[in-house]
Protein backbone atom coordinates (compact mmCIF):
# COMPACT_ATOMS: atom_id res chain seq x y z
CA UNK A 1 0.00 0.00 0.00
CA UNK A 2 1.51 3.33 -1.01
CA UNK A 3 -0.72 5.79 0.81
CA UNK A 4 -2.39 6.59 4.09
CA UNK A 5 -5.82 8.10 4.46
CA UNK A 6 -5.68 11.68 3.17
CA UNK A 7 -5.81 14.46 5.72
CA UNK A 8 -8.32 17.23 5.23
CA UNK A 9 -6.84 20.20 3.41
CA UNK A 10 -6.48 22.03 6.20
CA UNK A 11 14.58 30.56 9.33
CA UNK A 12 16.49 31.53 7.05
CA UNK A 13 18.31 34.69 8.21
CA UNK A 14 19.00 36.28 4.84
CA UNK A 15 20.42 39.65 3.90
CA UNK A 16 19.02 41.41 0.88
CA UNK A 17 21.10 40.94 -2.22
CA UNK A 18 20.57 40.93 -5.94
CA UNK A 19 19.27 37.71 -7.52
CA UNK A 20 22.47 37.50 -9.57
CA UNK A 21 24.82 37.71 -6.58
CA UNK A 22 22.73 35.26 -4.62
CA UNK A 23 22.70 32.77 -7.51
CA UNK A 24 26.44 33.10 -8.08
CA UNK A 25 27.22 32.68 -4.38
CA UNK A 26 25.24 29.45 -4.18
CA UNK A 27 26.71 28.04 -7.40
CA UNK A 28 30.28 28.98 -6.46
CA UNK A 29 30.27 26.32 -3.72
CA UNK A 30 29.72 23.51 -6.19
CA UNK A 31 32.35 20.79 -6.39
CA UNK A 32 31.08 19.62 -9.75
CA UNK A 33 28.32 20.84 -11.97
CA UNK A 34 25.44 18.44 -11.21
CA UNK A 35 23.87 16.87 -14.26
CA UNK A 36 22.78 13.36 -13.36
CA UNK A 37 21.47 12.99 -9.83
CA UNK A 38 18.90 15.69 -9.38
CA UNK A 39 17.76 15.58 -13.02
CA UNK A 40 17.04 11.90 -12.57
CA UNK A 41 15.21 12.73 -9.36
CA UNK A 42 12.97 15.32 -11.02
CA UNK A 43 11.71 12.69 -13.47
CA UNK A 44 10.36 10.51 -10.66
CA UNK A 45 6.84 10.90 -9.35
CA UNK A 46 6.33 13.30 -6.45
CA UNK A 47 4.59 10.53 -4.51
CA UNK A 48 7.57 8.21 -4.91
CA UNK A 49 9.93 10.88 -3.58
CA UNK A 50 7.57 11.81 -0.72
CA UNK A 51 7.45 8.17 0.41
CA UNK A 52 11.24 7.91 0.69
CA UNK A 53 11.48 11.29 2.43
CA UNK A 54 8.98 10.01 4.97
CA UNK A 55 10.98 6.87 5.72
CA UNK A 56 14.13 8.95 6.21
CA UNK A 57 12.38 11.54 8.38
CA UNK A 58 10.72 9.09 10.76
CA UNK A 59 13.99 7.22 11.28
CA UNK A 60 15.82 10.44 12.13
CA UNK A 61 13.03 11.76 14.36
CA UNK A 62 12.93 8.49 16.33
CA UNK A 63 16.60 8.88 17.26
CA UNK A 64 16.22 12.25 19.00
CA UNK A 65 16.46 11.89 22.76
CA UNK A 66 13.69 13.49 24.79
CA UNK A 67 16.39 14.38 27.32
CA UNK A 68 17.89 16.75 24.77
CA UNK A 69 14.59 18.62 24.74
CA UNK A 70 14.20 18.80 28.52
CA UNK A 71 17.79 19.84 29.17
CA UNK A 72 17.71 22.40 26.34
CA UNK A 73 20.95 20.84 25.13
CA UNK A 74 20.44 22.27 21.65
CA UNK A 75 21.39 25.65 23.13
CA UNK A 76 24.89 24.37 23.97
CA UNK A 77 27.72 24.73 21.48
CA UNK A 78 29.21 21.28 22.02
CA UNK A 79 27.60 18.99 19.43
CA UNK A 80 28.20 15.88 21.55
CA UNK A 81 25.61 17.21 24.00
CA UNK A 82 22.83 17.08 21.42
CA UNK A 83 23.63 14.51 18.71
CA UNK A 84 20.00 13.91 17.67
CA UNK A 85 19.16 17.58 17.39
CA UNK A 86 22.44 18.38 15.61
CA UNK A 87 21.75 15.76 12.94
CA UNK A 88 18.34 17.33 12.44
CA UNK A 89 19.90 20.79 12.03
CA UNK A 90 22.51 19.45 9.62
CA UNK A 91 19.88 17.82 7.44
CA UNK A 92 17.59 20.86 7.60
CA UNK A 93 20.36 23.15 6.36
CA UNK A 94 21.71 20.67 3.82
CA UNK A 95 18.36 19.86 2.24
CA UNK A 96 17.28 23.48 2.12
CA UNK A 97 20.55 24.53 0.48
CA UNK A 98 20.40 21.61 -1.98
CA UNK A 99 16.89 22.52 -3.14
CA UNK A 100 18.00 26.11 -3.71
CA UNK A 101 21.01 24.85 -5.64
CA UNK A 102 18.86 22.72 -7.93
CA UNK A 103 16.56 25.65 -8.71
CA UNK A 104 19.47 27.98 -9.37
CA UNK A 105 21.14 25.48 -11.69
CA UNK A 106 18.54 26.54 -14.25
CA UNK A 107 19.01 29.91 -15.93
CA UNK A 108 15.41 30.59 -16.89
CA UNK A 109 12.87 31.69 -14.29
CA UNK A 110 10.27 29.39 -15.81
CA UNK A 111 12.56 26.39 -15.30
CA UNK A 112 13.24 27.42 -11.72
CA UNK A 113 9.52 27.70 -11.16
CA UNK A 114 9.04 24.12 -12.35
CA UNK A 115 11.63 22.90 -9.85
CA UNK A 116 9.93 24.80 -7.03
CA UNK A 117 6.51 23.48 -8.07
CA UNK A 118 7.90 19.94 -8.00
CA UNK A 119 9.21 20.27 -4.47
CA UNK A 120 6.09 22.04 -3.24
CA UNK A 121 4.06 19.20 -4.70
CA UNK A 122 6.26 16.74 -2.79
CA UNK A 123 5.71 18.77 0.39
CA UNK A 124 1.93 18.71 -0.02
CA UNK A 125 1.92 14.95 -0.62
CA UNK A 126 4.10 14.39 2.44
CA UNK A 127 1.59 16.27 4.58
CA UNK A 128 -1.74 15.30 3.09
CA UNK A 129 -1.03 11.69 2.17
CA UNK A 130 1.63 10.54 4.64
CA UNK A 131 1.17 13.01 7.51
CA UNK A 132 4.86 13.93 7.34
CA UNK A 133 5.60 17.52 8.36
CA UNK A 134 9.39 17.21 8.49
CA UNK A 135 10.69 17.35 4.89
CA UNK A 136 8.04 19.93 3.95
CA UNK A 137 9.70 22.24 6.47
CA UNK A 138 13.05 21.93 4.65
CA UNK A 139 11.28 22.61 1.37
CA UNK A 140 9.45 25.62 2.78
CA UNK A 141 12.74 27.12 4.06
CA UNK A 142 14.27 26.77 0.58
CA UNK A 143 11.29 28.43 -1.08
CA UNK A 144 11.46 31.29 1.44
CA UNK A 145 15.06 31.96 0.34
CA UNK A 146 14.26 31.78 -3.36
CA UNK A 147 11.26 34.07 -2.86
CA UNK A 148 13.21 36.61 -0.81
CA UNK A 149 15.89 36.92 -3.48
CA UNK A 150 13.31 37.17 -6.26
CA UNK A 151 14.76 34.39 -8.38
CA UNK A 152 11.37 32.73 -8.94
CA UNK A 153 7.96 34.02 -9.98
CA UNK A 154 5.94 34.06 -6.79
CA UNK A 155 2.44 33.53 -8.12
CA UNK A 156 -0.20 30.92 -8.96
CA UNK A 157 0.31 27.45 -7.50
CA UNK A 158 3.68 28.41 -5.99
CA UNK A 159 2.09 31.18 -3.94
CA UNK A 160 -0.93 29.06 -3.02
CA UNK A 161 1.12 26.15 -1.67
CA UNK A 162 3.62 28.49 -0.03
CA UNK A 163 0.80 30.16 1.91
CA UNK A 164 -0.50 26.74 3.00
CA UNK A 165 2.92 25.80 4.41
CA UNK A 166 3.44 29.22 5.97
CA UNK A 167 0.37 28.74 8.19
CA UNK A 168 2.08 25.68 9.66
CA UNK A 169 5.71 26.75 9.90
CA UNK A 170 5.36 30.53 10.45
CA UNK A 171 1.99 30.64 12.17
CA UNK A 172 0.16 33.72 13.39
CA UNK A 173 -0.83 31.74 16.49
CA UNK A 174 1.42 29.98 19.00
CA UNK A 175 3.17 26.71 18.23
CA UNK A 176 1.27 25.13 21.11
CA UNK A 177 -2.00 25.96 19.35
CA UNK A 178 -0.62 24.67 16.05
CA UNK A 179 0.36 21.44 17.76
CA UNK A 180 -3.02 21.02 19.39
CA UNK A 181 -4.80 21.75 16.13
CA UNK A 182 -2.75 19.42 13.93
CA UNK A 183 -0.97 16.78 15.97
CA UNK A 184 -2.79 16.08 19.23
CA UNK A 185 -5.44 13.84 17.66
CA UNK A 186 -3.71 13.06 14.37
CA UNK A 187 -3.82 9.46 13.17
CA UNK A 188 -0.54 7.60 13.34
CA UNK A 189 1.89 7.08 11.78
CA UNK A 190 2.93 10.70 11.46
CA UNK A 191 6.14 12.75 11.58
CA UNK A 192 5.97 16.25 13.10
CA UNK A 193 8.53 18.94 12.44
CA UNK A 194 11.05 18.90 15.29
CA UNK A 195 11.01 22.70 15.25
CA UNK A 196 7.46 22.70 16.61
CA UNK A 197 8.52 20.55 19.56
CA UNK A 198 11.59 22.72 20.18
CA UNK A 199 9.49 25.88 20.36
CA UNK A 200 7.02 24.21 22.72
CA UNK A 201 9.67 22.80 25.07
CA UNK A 202 11.45 26.15 25.20
CA UNK A 203 8.20 28.01 25.85
CA UNK A 204 7.22 25.68 28.67
CA UNK A 205 10.61 25.86 30.38
CA UNK A 206 10.76 29.65 30.24
CA UNK A 207 7.49 30.07 32.13
CA UNK A 208 8.37 29.85 35.82
CA UNK A 209 5.81 31.16 38.32
CA UNK A 210 4.56 28.54 40.78
CA UNK A 211 7.81 27.19 42.28
CA UNK A 212 8.74 23.91 43.92
CA UNK A 213 12.04 23.64 45.78
CA UNK A 214 14.44 20.82 44.87
CA UNK A 215 16.40 19.42 47.86
CA UNK A 216 19.71 19.53 45.97
CA UNK A 217 19.80 23.31 45.89
CA UNK A 218 17.92 26.09 47.59
CA UNK A 219 18.16 28.08 44.37
CA UNK A 220 16.68 25.40 42.09
CA UNK A 221 13.02 25.87 41.36
CA UNK A 222 10.65 24.64 38.73
CA UNK A 223 6.98 25.42 38.28
CA UNK A 224 4.86 22.39 39.10
CA UNK A 225 2.57 22.94 36.12
CA UNK A 226 5.72 23.12 33.98
CA UNK A 227 6.60 19.59 35.04
CA UNK A 228 3.15 18.40 34.04
CA UNK A 229 3.39 20.09 30.65
CA UNK A 230 6.87 18.69 30.05
CA UNK A 231 5.65 15.21 30.92
CA UNK A 232 2.74 15.62 28.54
CA UNK A 233 4.85 16.69 25.56
CA UNK A 234 7.55 14.12 26.31
CA UNK A 235 4.84 11.47 26.03
CA UNK A 236 3.61 13.06 22.82
CA UNK A 237 7.09 13.06 21.32
CA UNK A 238 7.62 9.40 22.20
CA UNK A 239 4.28 8.61 20.62
CA UNK A 240 5.55 9.84 17.26
CA UNK A 241 8.90 8.13 17.72
CA UNK A 242 7.13 4.76 17.83
CA UNK A 243 5.77 5.31 14.34
CA UNK A 244 5.90 2.40 11.94
CA UNK A 245 5.64 3.22 8.25
CA UNK A 246 6.99 -0.05 6.90
CA UNK A 247 3.48 -1.50 6.61
CA UNK A 248 2.52 1.39 4.32
CA UNK A 249 5.67 2.37 2.47
CA UNK A 250 8.21 0.20 0.71
CA UNK A 251 11.82 1.26 0.88
CA UNK A 252 13.28 1.84 -2.57
CA UNK A 253 16.96 1.55 -1.76
CA UNK A 254 18.61 3.56 -4.60
CA UNK A 255 16.25 6.52 -4.22
CA UNK A 256 16.28 6.27 -0.42
CA UNK A 257 20.09 6.28 -0.36
CA UNK A 258 20.25 9.22 -2.76
CA UNK A 259 17.84 11.34 -0.70
CA UNK A 260 19.46 10.35 2.57
CA UNK A 261 23.08 10.95 1.70
CA UNK A 262 24.25 10.70 -1.92
CA UNK A 263 22.60 13.97 -3.01
CA UNK A 264 25.34 15.83 -1.15
CA UNK A 265 27.95 14.64 -3.63
CA UNK A 266 26.53 17.19 -6.09
CA UNK A 267 27.47 20.19 -3.98
CA UNK A 268 30.02 21.06 -1.34
CA UNK A 269 28.16 21.22 1.96
CA UNK A 270 30.36 21.06 5.08
CA UNK A 271 27.77 19.32 7.24
CA UNK A 272 27.70 15.92 8.87
CA UNK A 273 25.81 13.10 7.22
CA UNK A 274 22.30 12.70 8.57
Amino acid sequence: VHSLDNLPSKSLDLKKASPESYSNRIKAKSLVEPRLGYKMLLTKSSDEIARQFTLIDVKQFSKISVREMIAKRWMKKEKSHNPGYQKHVDRFNTMSYWIQFIALSYKKVQERNEVVKKFLDIAMICIQRYRNYCSPHYIFAAVVALKNFEVISFEGLIKEKYEFLKKIYVPDESYVKIYEKIFREIRLPSVPSLTIFLRIFLKIQEGVAFKVNFPSSTNSYLKFTTLLHLQDYCSEMRKFQRNIYEDYIEKETPLYQYLKKDFKEEVAIPLQDP
